[in-house]
């Protein structure tokens, strides 16, 4: 029977036992890193996810026209739009569409003008 040379077993038992720390080392960072990833894709975007952000889009230049707000309903048969425009009364139905050209004036009981804003 040959014995092999001393330096070679030290040597194939430093690089089994290598190997073998190498790959526990490996399932150990990847552990580590499955809920990482995960909480990563929990972070909050900012927005609610239900619908646009109307505070920022101002495409219908609602903005513009905050002066109705608190003014008769009256105030509409004299004044002209020139882009899309809808009134909204407290019982009124309406689509649920949302357009971002679109002025929606809404107004009260009272027939007085309560909000402006797109949509």
């Amino acid at each position: 029977m040959r014995i092999p040379p001393l330096g070679s077993c030290i040597a194939r038992s430093l690089c089994q036992s290598v190997i073998q720390f190498n790959g526990v080392m490996q399932m150990r960072a990847t552990l580590f890193m499955i809920p990482l990833i995960a909480l990563a894709a929990c972070q909050d975007d900012g927005g609610d996810g239900d619908s646009p952000d109307l505070a920022t889009n101002d495409a219908c230049g609602a903005s513009g026209w905050h002066s109705l707000i608190g003014e008769h309903l009256d105030i509409l048969a004299v004044t002209i739009f020139r882009a899309p425009m809808r009134v909204i009364g407290p019982n009124d139905a309406v689509t649920m569409d949302y357009n971002p050209q679109r002025l929606n004036v809404i107004y009260g009981d009272d027939d007085i003008i309560t909000r402006v804003e797109c949509g």
